[in-house]
């Protein structure tokens, strides 16, 4: 994800900013191809995403890193991943708006997806209020774990 233009801009807008104390507790999961410009550990993840194998390979990867914590800049958290979490959700157009999209199964899948993050994450992020109440809409209850953080300007 971080060679995406959407939830890509947002990882390198928050690993532009981070303290060489931060950047030393920290992993970043990443494409095999990608070249890592940034003072911390990189694990490259061969499984790609929106795909049945992140929920096992990744996960798996994932938990025998035994994280404290996980920071997932999207919904699409690996459905077997048992440890700690934060996830963020940007929008709820899967869901709300589901004849927008180019994939049959988009609305099923980010609703299963969504409802699960929902119930196991530590916290979740939102990008906007909107958007924190639509997930509240949609899961009732999500609001208290749930945090507005705005995009900033780059």
């Amino acid at each position: 994800m971080v060679n995406f233009t959407g939830i890509g801009v947002t990882i390198r807008g928050l690993l532009d900013n981070w303290t060489p104390a931060q950047f030393a507790q920290m992993k970043l999961f990443t494409p095999p191809e990608w070249s890592n410009p940034y003072p911390c550990a990189a694990v490259p993840v061969p499984e790609k995403i929106y795909g049945l194998s992140q929920h096992f390979g990744y996960a798996k990867r994932l938990n025998a890193e035994k994280l404290d914590l996980f920071h997932m800049p999207h919904f699409d958290v690996p459905y077997f991943y048992r440890r700690p979490f934060v996830a963020m959700i940007h929008d709820m157009i899967h869901v709300l708006f589901p004849e927008h999209s180019t994939k049959p199964f988009s609305r099923a899948y980010a609703g299963l997806q969504i409802r699960h993050v929902v119930k196991r994450a530590t916290r979740l992020i939102t990008v906007s209020e909107s958007t924190r109440n639509d997930l509240e809409q949609y899961c009732p209850g999500a609001a208290a774990k749930t945090t507005v953080l705005y995009p900033a300007a780059n």
